[in-house]
């Protein structure tokens, strides 16, 4: 079971409203449960799919990359498999937004995850909303990831790296599915950038660690509310959320 919580920080000129406006970001669970070990689903992904066309997130016990695009909800496995979601599958962790672009960002190069983020962070009209983001090009070369499903009792995300499977992809064409997120939302989501990558021929997909592109557009939609479903189990009850985990989650980026 779930609640669903309006949460103040999701400061709307005119209120929060209801997940299916416009504008609107909509998470399942929050970023310190899941860094913690609260792995088991929460939520359908049919569920999900009632709150946005575009997002990214993970699935029960980690098994795999969500990446939402179009509507579509696409779980990128470890073993390399690209598969379709099916609405009875649930989620520990999910962040989707219904997906209008306001305006482009055009990145002549970027080399580096941060200097993309730098070059998209300095066309913003401020950092202090989230924002949907899309790129749909050729990239030179990415660096995408995946894990694959945990076993109960389920360690810390730090303990899991080695069992990232990591590919590298060159000249590739795709879609990279982004959200950059406040300082503010620490604990709740990740700040900053979050990339995940799906190819056109949906036959790679995963967690984006690095890349190389140029001559692409960014589309940009600003969402200006925040509407976070907390999860009402035994597992959210008893984690300790008063931990501050940011060096935990530097370690998992790198």
């Amino acid at each position: 079971m779930i609640r669903t919580w309006m949460i103040a920080a999701c400061v709307a000129l005119s209120g929060c409203q209801p997940a299916a406006q416009r504008d609107s970001l909509y998470q399942v669970s929050l970023n310190d449960a899941l860094l913690a070990g609260e792995y088991d689903g929460v939520k359908t992904i049919g569920d999900v799919r009632r709150h946005g066309d575009l997002g990214l997130g993970t699935f029960d016990r980690l098994d795999g990359e969500m990446i939402v695009l179009d509507g579509v909800v696409y779980q990128a496995k470890a073993d390399g498999r690209v598969l379709v979601a099916r609405d009875d599958q649930t989620t520990p962790f999910a962040a989707v937004a219904w997906f209008k672009p306001e305006f482009r960002v055009s990145i002549r190069q970027a080399d580096t995850m941060e200097s993309l983020g730098r070059q998209i962070d300095a066309a913003l009209p401020g950092v202090n909303w989230f924002y949907a983001l899309r790129i749909d090009g050729t990239f030179d070369r990415i660096t995408i990831r995946s894990i694959p499903p945990q076993r109960p009792p389920y360690p810390p995300v730090t303990e899991l790296a080695e069992q990232f499977v990591v590919w590298e992809l060159r000249d590739v064409a795709g879609t990279l599915v982004g959200l950059r997120s406040p300082a503010y939302s620490k604990g709740i989501n990740m700040p900053g950038h979050h990339w995940h990558f799906i190819s056109d021929d949906r036959s790679a997909g995963g967690h984006v660690e690095a890349l190389r592109l140029k001559d692409v557009e960014v589309q940009v939609d600003r969402l200006t509310r925040w509407i976070v479903d907390l999860p009402d189990d035994e597992g959210f009850a008893r984690v300790n959320l008063s931990v501050d985990r940011s060096a935990d989650l530097e370690k998992i980026k790198k």
